[in-house]
């Protein structure tokens, strides 16, 4: 299964500038435990649900800036990748989430390492029933 696959939606994004408190608005309308974070039109980084914890507990004010607190970088990987590749890099980086590109490197998406865990897994085992 290719990674371009596992795209459902349009990845969900706040800027460096949001707040916390916006970002946390949108996590929660849009049903998503992380945002792309997007510096003009770039991919720079992430805000997790983890972000949150980790500014909670250092007293991070709620309307400080997201990028106080966001998960920097990001790392890509074409679509038409196998999703193995996908979770080998995530482990290979120490991440949980990778920006999904098209050949043109135009980002078309998100997916974590839940999502690739679980479509690698379903193949698993629809390839077991034969």
């Amino acid at each position: 299964m290719d990674v371009g696959e596992l795209i459902k939606r349009k990845p969900v994004k706040v800027t460096p500038d949001s707040s916390i408190r916006e970002a946390c608005i949108i996590m929660k309308k849009e049903g998503v435990g992380s945002l792309l974070v997007e510096d003009g039109g770039n991919p720079v980084g992430f805000f997790t649900e983890r972000d949150v914890i980790r500014a909670v507990a250092d007293g991070v004010g709620l309307d400080e800036k997201v990028s106080t607190v966001m998960t920097q970088g990001v790392v890509t990987i074409q679509a038409d990748k196998d999703v193995s590749e996908a979770i080998l890099l995530m482990n290979n980086e120490g991440i949980r989430h990778l920006v999904v590109v098209d050949n043109q490197g135009k980002v078309i998406g998100v997916i974590s390492m839940r999502e690739a865990a679980w479509a690698l897994n379903s193949i698993t085992l629809d390839s077991s029933a034969w």
